[in-house]
């Protein structure tokens, strides 16, 4: 899906020394901030949340490491299966890195499709210093436990479809905590997080958008691809490490699919191939949300 980058944007790029790559999953997002750098010297900051974790490369779609050996990627391979990383933290490694950007280094090129990490940055938020309520959360625990993540994600859906739209249900930690804050504050987390109103204008945004057939064409595509390269050879070796199913890392997309493959909920590869297709198009849809109140600098139709 090779996509010529316009002269505009490159002298826009060279000249901001910061641009934002933002579009759901599998519209070419990768490939275009590959090609970007290589025009501008630049180096990658990944903003997705699933690639922070180390071990799980198939299933996260990680750059080739022949690549990342070419160019200078940062946010993949951050920190293990069973250990956090939040999104106060991502905006706090990413404004170290455009510091640098600015002061000369070389110019930096945020690529993914977490939205939630997007925003923060590009508003500048501060989330909000919210203890943890030992009552309260054990409370949401037991529902948890009683009721099933999808049930705690349609009740975080009903008080704010915002924050939900930026969290899988199958995330079990995000969709609790979520609903503890807005249950704490009051309010939707848009209202309690301190940022910006209006996006920085320090950077370059660029929104990579296609037809959904196309989208979910190369969905079904990319999901093969994993299957192939050993997907399930992956998932195995992460529960061998000792990492358990119940993680939250381990209930993302493709690989909750793949333990139940492998516990035999799903029958053979085709279910399986079938079941994170269709979930991956959810969660491509619950991207598209969160990018449609972007503002794009420049807006590139691909396929």
């Amino acid at each position: 899906m090779a996509v010529l980058i316009s002269p505009e944007i490159i002298e826009s790029v060279r000249h901001h020394r910061v641009a934002v790559i933002v579009g759901p999953t599998a519209i070419g997002k990768t490939a275009f901030s590959i090609d970007l750098a290589r025009i501008v010297g630049g180096e990658i900051l990944s903003a997705d949340s699933m690639q922070v974790y180390r071990y799980m490369d198939i299933g996260t779609a990680k750059v080739d490491r022949s690549i990342r050996h070419e160019i200078t990627h940062y946010g993949i391979d951050v920190c293990d299966p069973d250990q956090s990383y939040s999104v106060g933290r991502f905006v706090e490694d990413a404004e170290s890195h455009i510091g640098v950007a600015k002061s000369g280094g070389a110019p930096l090129i945020i690529c993914g499709g977490t939205g939630l990490y997007v925003h923060a940055l590009l508003h500048r938020y501060v989330m909000p210093s919210v203890p943890v309520d030992p009552v309260r959360r054990h409370e949401l625990n037991r529902q948890l436990l009683e009721c099933g993540s999808e049930s705690m994600w349609t009740v975080l859906r009903d008080l704010d479809p915002e924050s939900a739209a930026d969290i899988h249900p199958h995330h079990s930690s995000r969709v609790v905590r979520a609903i503890e804050l807005i249950q704490a504050t009051g309010g939707p987390l848009r209202a309690i997080r301190q940022g910006d109103a209006h996006r920085r204008s320090d950077c370059v945004v660029i929104g990579l958008t296609a037809d959904r057939d196309v989208i979910w064409q190369n969905i079904f595509r990319r999901v093969g691809v994993m299957i192939e390269s050993g997907l399930v050879d992956e998932v195995e070796a992460l529960l061998h490490r000792g990492y358990s199913a119940d993680l939250p890392s381990m209930k993302s997309i493709g690989y909750r699919e793949t333990v139940e493959y492998l516990n035999g909920t799903l029958r053979d590869l085709d279910s399986l191939h079938s079941a994170i297709a269709v979930h991956t198009r959810q969660f491509s849809k619950r991207q598209m949300t969160w990018f449609k109140r972007l503002h794009y600098d420049y807006s590139i139709q691909m396929g």
